[in-house]
């Protein structure tokens, strides 16, 4: 019996370690497992996302196909759907930033997919000739902004800043 005791112990023992020690992993080596909640980097990864997403519409109406070059993304995306990919910032620990995808299609349609965590995210979807669509938010509230085609840059920045999407 006393044998049994000990080994109930020993075995609780191990399991309150096994959760002590997860919980300071996720404390302080995986800081946010699920995403970045920082503000000023999912405003900057936004910014990025919906400027070159307006480049890209232009681009599509100017020359009528998609492009074919995106200096300031990766050549290769990880995701076999999308073309491209960039962490913003730059460099950063991989907590520490956000990723973004961007895909054309043969229809010249595109997305630019922006993902701040496992539950929250922004898209931005457009083509050629066509308004662009911004998703955002939370999974389960989702909210849509349309951006319309020869919206000038300071309304597109005054839109974005009202709805908090970016920095103002």
């Amino acid at each position: 019996m006393m044998k049994l005791l000990k080994y109930i112990a020993l075995a609780l023992a191990a399991i309150v370690a096994f959760l002590i020690g997860l919980t300071l992993l996720f404390a302080f080596v995986i800081p946010n497992p699920l995403g970045v909640n920082d503000r000023h980097i999912i405003w900057q990864a936004n910014e990025f996302g919906i400027y070159e997403s307006l480049r890209v519409r232009e681009h599509l109406n100017t020359h009528n196909k998609c492009p074919e070059n995106m200096p300031d993304w990766r050549s290769k995306s990880r995701r076999p759907e999308y073309d491209y990919e960039i962490w913003i910032p730059k460099n950063a620990k991989v907590h520490k930033s956000v990723p973004l995808w961007y895909q054309c299609d043969d229809n010249l349609d595109f997305e630019i997919w922006i993902r701040y965590g496992i539950d929250a995210d922004l898209t931005i979807t457009g083509g050629r000739q066509k308004n662009l669509t911004i998703r955002y938010g939370h999974f389960t509230e989702f909210q849509y902004l349309e951006l319309e085609e020869g919206i000038s840059d300071a309304e597109v920045r005054r839109l974005l800043s009202e709805e908090r999407i970016i920095r103002e």
